[in-house]
């Protein structure tokens, strides 16, 4: 079975940081977890959003944002978690009482600006300072920022200029020569910050193909699919129950990193889209556990077991149960619409509040609640019987 230190960041030299949680912060794992069995419906309703994330911060974690956030992750049903509304925060709670103020109080657009804020606030760690700042902002007033997230502390982006003219790192060799040496083996993270520094034409003119992963997993791929036929459903099956169980999507993307295009056409995989060999295995018990029919039939299914995720939904039931089930169940498939954000209950409102005929009204309505989305917006509508 694959470790988690085999697809998740890693430290390595000259600052590169481990994760997006810090360490700074107690582990509450091992206690008792907060009892909600208690809770009525309206003081359920008051942990909600930021200030109830940042009570429950304060009066039962001592402050520690992290442990809140993940306990509650963990020991909350998935569909009561979501109705929470909360944006994990790696940060005390004066870093999140004072950001939005922080970051009104200077110039911190562009790459310039990340730096500048994450030395300042974040003692120069620039991906904590990413995730702190995201979750404290609105999306317009991140696009704002023009921020686009770094793995390492603010001295590493300078390193990279020298590091990378230090030898030749060219083609896969070169990556996993570069990983090794500066990023412990980690070439995804090797790979996005190279690019943060360079951008993308710099990774292909290296002859870099982005793997989520490290050295080691990257080089066991082929031995393992030796080993024996993985080819077919079964086969992915099998290699995922053996080598990661938990993230079977995840699984699909780093052999397809390592043998490419025409390697997964000989494997003949077929692709799970979010969840474990668990989630597979349960599908045909939760479908049959409730009436899961039509649009809020899907929107409840999704929200109960991926996490308010339509299309993942839609896929997932597919992929196990085949189309006529779906079919049978009245749903459609809706590409990347999560419906936790965008409930489909409320799109027939929506529409009723202002005319949003022709091609104006696609265009308002989409930048009104689709973030521009066009495309997401069309087959968000398709999927209701207006």
């Amino acid at each position: 079975m694959l470790l988690d230190s085999d697809i998740s960041d890693v430290d390595a030299e000259s600052g590169f940081i481990e994760s997006t949680v810090s360490k700074e912060y107690t582990d509450y794992s091992d206690r008792q977890p907060f009892d909600f069995s208690s809770l009525s419906k309206e003081e359920l309703e008051n942990i909600r959003g930021p200030s109830g994330y940042r009570f429950l911060a304060s009066e039962y974690y001592n402050g520690d944002m992290r442990a809140t956030y993940l306990e509650l992750s963990r020991y909350l049903p998935s569909e009561t978690f979501l109705k929470l509304g909360w944006k994990f925060f790696d940060g005390s709670l004066e870093e999140f009482d004072n950001i939005p103020n922080w970051i009104s109080e200077d110039d911190y657009t562009g790459t310039d600006g990340y730096k500048k804020f994450s030395t300042k606030y974040f003692n120069g760690n620039m991906l904590r300072s990413y995730v702190c700042v995201s979750s404290r902002l609105s999306l317009s007033k991140i696009r704002e920022l023009k921020w686009i997230k770094f793995r390492g502390k603010v001295d590493v982006v300078e390193k990279i200029k020298i590091w990378i003219n230090e030898d030749d790192y060219t083609g896969l060799e070169g990556y996993i020569k570069f990983s090794k040496k500066y990023f412990n083996g980690n070439m995804s993270s090797s790979f996005r910050n190279v690019s943060f520094v360079f951008g993308l034409e710099k990774t292909q003119e290296l002859g870099w193909r982005f793997f989520d992963g490290n050295v080691a997993l990257y080089e066991n791929i082929p031995k393992w699919l030796a080993e024996k036929d993985y080819s077919g459903r079964q086969g992915y099956l099998e290699f995922a129950e053996k080598y990661l169980p938990s993230n079977l999507d995840r699984l699909y993307k780093l052999v397809f990193s390592v043998i490419g295009e025409d390697g997964m056409k000989k494997l003949k995989w077929p692709r799970f889209y979010s969840g474990g060999i668990d989630d597979y295995k349960n599908i045909s018990i939760w479908i049959n556990e409730s009436d899961y029919t039509g649009v809020n039939g899907h929107i409840k299914f999704a929200q109960k077991y991926f996490s308010g995720s339509l299309e993942y939904a839609y896929k997932n039931v597919k992929f196990v149960l085949g189309e006529d089930k779906v079919r049978e169940l009245g749903w459609k498939n809706v590409d990347t619409i999560n419906s936790s954000k965008h409930d489909l209950e409320n799109i027939r409102g929506w529409l009723s509040e202002d005319d949003y005929s022709g091609t104006d009204g696609y265009i308002k309505f989409s930048q009104k609640y689709f973030d521009g989305n066009m495309k997401r917006s069309a087959e968000s509508v398709l999927t209701i019987e207006v």
